[in-house]
């Protein structure tokens, strides 16, 4: 999924051919990981990324060390979030001047990298004010 970051997981999955375990042959359906990721949760989810933050960007940012320190690299974006009810109230969106509000709610997201291997350590999502 890293390398295809652009296709959703479902076409990642369509183009790797991926199989279940054994002889059967049998192919994973698309959707299988996006249902397996919803029925995770999102606190799951945040488990992996920080443990994999934490044995992977920190030890680069270790590794890559300059001048004795190790570095890292701070960077933020906006992002949009699909138009529900509830990212409207929690997100809110920009103003568009005469024309009202932004088309889609807007996220704030800022991560904390290991800039010679690019691997996030840390990321928070908020709304944009």
């Amino acid at each position: 999924m890293a390398l295809y970051r652009d296709w959703s997981i479902s076409r990642v999955v369509r183009h790797l051919h991926l199989a279940l375990p054994g002889d059967s042959g049998r192919g994973v359906v698309p959707s299988t990981p996006v249902q397996a990721r919803e029925r995770l949760g999102v606190e799951a989810m945040r488990w992996l990324f920080e443990r994999c933050a934490r044995s992977w960007a920190h030890r680069s940012a270790d590794q890559h060390r300059y001048r004795g320190l190790a570095l890292y690299g701070v960077d933020g974006t906006t992002l949009r979030v699909p138009d529900t009810d509830e990212n409207r109230g929690h997100f809110g969106g920009q103003s568009a001047g005469e024309r009202g509000n932004s088309g889609y709610p807007l996220a704030r997201a800022v991560t904390l990298m290991a800039p010679r291997s690019h691997l996030l350590a840390a990321a928070r999502f908020a709304p944009t004010r």
